[in-house]
């Protein structure tokens, strides 16, 4: 397996990055390429690269490459050629604009490869927590799924899926008014449970965790969660119609927020080739 690493060499400190990128690739058994996206290629462009490549562990070292245009197009089109691309949210120039700015929409959107982000203070362990983003009845819900699935047995951990329903419950003081009210609410989504469960027994029992169910909208539960996974995984295909001019993409969101690292999946590549 190969994964691919964007690195802006116009700042320092990529340490940090390329260690967390040695991890995960040394979890799935891949070797790191380096890339650097300039308006104009240069050979210490090049020499940089080959430095920076140096500070991973031997076995994981791949290649350097500079290329050339604009970063979201060039980064979309070496997603062709690798399992995964790594980006890393403390890079302060070019990554961290990509991270907030119209670039980021474009690249997760059209990468046909995932997308790792990593977030967390910590790397994930050995064994890591996995969070699968599930929406029982999205378009993309057997697309996620799979990736899931595949991504979970090569990090070796244990896959949850969790539904978020935006059917929110209000405030209730009363702790017995506020309970009986929420089981009424798990009553009345038990279809969309069952579905979730049905889901997470096609997952390898050596890998299967739980399925949860929470009031709210995607990105906030997502965000919520975080904070006990080591890793979430989000589709990239984002909300559809008026909702996703109002309510924007639930990746794009995650990535900037998530308390753990994020693998965006490229479930929008898969369905515009069906569409």
């Amino acid at each position: 397996m190969k994964v691919l690493v964007g690195v802006d060499l116009n700042v320092q400190g990529h340490d940090w990055l390329l260690d967390r990128a040695a991890r995960f690739a040394g979890a799935i058994g891949a070797v790191v390429d380096l890339v650097f996206v300039a308006s104009t290629a240069s050979k210490e462009h090049e020499a940089l690269l080959s430095g920076l490549l140096t500070l991973l562990p031997e076995e994981r070292r791949g290649t350097t490459r500079v290329e050339t245009g604009d970063p979201a197009d060039a980064l979309v089109a070496l997603t062709r050629e690798y399992d995964a691309l790594i980006v890393g949210p403390r890079e302060p120039a070019m990554f961290q604009r990509w991270l907030l700015g119209p670039m980021a929409v474009r690249v997760l959107r059209r990468s046909v490869c995932p997308i790792l982000v990593p977030r967390g203070e910590r790397p994930p362990t050995d064994h890591p927590r996995l969070l699968a983003g599930l929406d029982v009845n999205g378009g993309a819900l057997q697309q996620v799924l799979q990736f899931s699935k595949d991504w979970v047995v090569r990090l070796g951990g244990t896959l949850d899926g969790v539904y978020a329903i935006p059917d929110h419950l209000p405030p209730i003081a009363n702790k017995a008014v506020r309970e009986g009210a929420e089981r009424e609410w798990m009553a009345r989504h038990e279809p969309e449970r069952q579905k979730l469960e049905e889901l997470l027994a096609t997952v390898d029992e050596a890998h299967r965790g739980a399925a949860v169910l929470r009031a709210g909208e995607p990105e906030d539960v997502l965000l919520q969660l975080s904070k006990d996974y080591d890793v979430v995984l989000v589709g990239n295909r984002g909300r559809q119609g008026i909702s996703r001019i109002i309510m924007g993409n639930v990746a794009n969101h995650v990535v900037r927020t998530a308390h753990c690292d994020v693998l965006v999946l490229p479930t929008a590549a898969l369905l515009d080739e069906v569409d």
